[in-house]
């Protein structure tokens, strides 16, 4: 009874010897492992982003989607849909390769934000794209100012040609 008793304990003290100690070490993988994937989490967070490209602009969302569009067009992308939703409206486009989200936030009646991303497979972004798309939305935004303040600005012919009209007794004025 003894030899058994002994063999028992002996059984029982070398499974708690081991498991005392490797308790301890399993309690560090757990913490190295949290911090491990809160590491790789916030690069991910990071990553994403930073690969998100912003701006507002100083005009209603019809001036902005219109402006995006031409931007678009300029780059080479393929309009694929567009949706409004209870925020603003977005726009999904493609490239080769990339799929590309750019949303469009009226923060006022002569505000709105563009939000793009461009993403690359699963969990590639692609933020020098979404970059250069908001650069080329701010190009087509320039262009539009100035041919709509052409079309507005009168002529310096017209008045000329008016006063020909009415005879040679009235003086041109510039």
């Amino acid at each position: 009874m003894r030899l058994i008793t002994r063999v028992i304990a002996s059984r029982f003290a070398r499974r708690l010897g081991v498991a005392g100690a490797i308790l301890p070490l399993l309690g560090g993988c757990q913490a190295i492992a949290i911090t491990a994937a809160g590491i790789g989490a916030s690069t991910g967070l990071t990553h994403t982003v930073d690969s998100i490209a912003s701006r507002t602009f100083t005009a209603n969302q019809r001036q902005v989607k219109q402006a995006t569009l031409i931007a678009m067009g300029k780059m080479g992308m393929k309009l694929e849909s567009s949706e409004k939703n209870e925020t603003g409206e977005i726009i999904r486009a493609s490239l080769p390769g990339r799929s590309v989200e750019i949303e469009l936030t009226p923060l006022s009646d002569t505000a709105t934000r563009i939000n793009t991303s461009a993403q690359r497979g699963m969990f590639t972004y692609d933020g020098a794209t979404a970059r250069e798309i908001v650069a080329q939305t701010e190009l087509a935004m320039q262009e539009l100012g100035a041919s709509s303040r052409r079309a507005r600005a009168p002529s310096k012919a017209a008045p000329a040609l008016a006063d020909s009209t009415m005879g040679a007794a009235v003086p041109i004025r510039r």
